[in-house]
């Protein structure tokens, strides 16, 4: 954003690394009260909805449309692979993001009331309030990019659309970015409260050194899993670091995210088949 505004600066490594580290213990002190969780969870939900139908309307309020046939019918490849096949796998592959955290109230368990309705609810509503904002936000950006290339060589894709949707206003493509932003730290704070629930849940069962302290829970006010939260923000920032030593080591490691997480999906899938 700051580049759109001021195309002279340079962006250092090291910034992301900072800006990354301040929101990743800034969510940290959020995740310290437990009555705090609720709260924000509420406000993320709204928040979330909100910007989707802000973002939708804006979009395709101002934009110059492209035609029904160019967004349903054109395929515009440029994956680098020759066949349409692949690069429409690799699509689908970058789709699986949205949902990659679905099983996140499963791990919150021990702090839902009735957790076997209630969580059952919370993922079927996860999957139907994702449809319902994502799928027309999808197709109004769609109808609104004038220029696809430029798109998929800019440094950041959404930012460009946001722009060339609103006629090449930068002031709004900013504005536009920063409520998704704002989206994303909100669920950070979710991805937060979980993974610090699952190293407590593996603590418990002596899964971890310092399991005595990960799988205890703070005193009052807090009543968290205060020490499996520090392990897991801890992690977290060191992971971090891989960005300032080599790009290709961190982006290998993000996007075999979703290849690990769908091993680690498969397993109690196949162990019930097997039984």
């Amino acid at each position: 954003m700051v580049q759109l505004r001021n195309p002279n600066f340079e962006y250092k490594a090291w910034m992301g690394l900072v800006c990354y580290l301040i929101t990743v213990w800034t969510i940290f002190f959020f995740n310290l009260v437990e009555r705090w969780i609720a709260v924000l969870g509420r406000i993320s939900l709204a928040y979330n909805i909100g910007v989707a139908v802000v973002m939708f309307v804006a979009v395709l309020a101002v934009s110059d449309k492209q035609s029904a046939h160019a967004v349903f019918a054109t395929e515009t490849n440029m994956s680098g692979w020759s066949s349409d096949g692949v690069a429409w796998l690799i699509g689908v592959s970058a789709v699986h993001w949205c949902f990659s955290c679905l099983d996140a109230c499963t791990h919150m368990a021990d702090e839902i009331p009735e957790p076997e309705k209630n969580i059952p609810r919370s993922l079927m509503a996860t999957i139907a309030i994702g449809f319902l904002t994502g799928f027309p936000f999808a197709i109004s950006i769609f109808f609104s990019i004038s220029d696809m290339d430029a798109v998929a060589s800019s440094f950041m894709p959404s930012l460009e659309v946001f722009r060339q949707a609103l006629k090449g206003s930068t002031s709004g493509a900013i504005a536009i970015e920063s409520l998704l932003v704002g989206a994303n730290v909100l669920g950070l704070f979710g991805i937060h409260s979980w993974q610090a629930r699952l190293a407590w849940s593996f603590s418990r069962d002596n899964g971890f050194p310092f399991s005595k302290h990960l799988g205890s829970l703070a005193p009052p006010p807090l009543g968290v899993s205060l020490w499996a939260h520090i392990w897991s923000c801890v992690w977290t920032s060191l992971l971090g670091c891989l960005y300032l030593g080599s790009s290709v080591a961190f982006n290998s490691f993000v996007s075999g995210g979703i290849l690990l997480q769908c091993i680690t999906y498969s397993l109690p899938i196949i162990l019930l088949w097997a039984r």
